[in-house]
């Protein structure tokens, strides 16, 4: 992992929002066996989610991703830091009117209120 991505995290807290771009791997089905080396492999993705930390695996190290909270439980993407391009920090920037506890929104993703 670069040193600028390592830097970008050490500068998030933990609950603010941001955005992670990142390669994933990727599967086509059904490839012809004749194809050897397809032109475009690469799979880049964009993550949004409350920043949860970095964990150690038991090979590797992850940015813990929160996308979605529940009452309950949450929905957590791991990925890997290795894989990691980008990491920028998002701002909350829907309507006040039209979302529903708002205050609280921003209070879980570490906005100050």
């Amino acid at each position: 992992m670069s040193r600028r991505i390592r830097e970008a995290l050490r500068s998030v807290r933990e609950g603010e929002l941001i955005v992670v771009k990142w390669w994933d791997a990727c599967t086509w089905r059904d490839v012809p066996n004749s194809v050897r080396n397809p032109r475009k492999v690469d799979s880049p993705i964009y993550s949004i989610g409350a920043f949860g930390g970095v964990v150690k695996g038991e090979r590797v190290e992850y940015l813990r991703l929160i996308v979605e909270r529940k009452p309950d439980t949450s929905d957590i993407t791991y990925i890997p830091l290795q894989l990691i391009e980008g990491v920028e920090r998002e701002r909350f920037s829907a309507p006040k009117k039209r979302i529903r506890n708002y205050v609280d929104n921003l209070r879980f993703y570490g906005e100050r209120v």
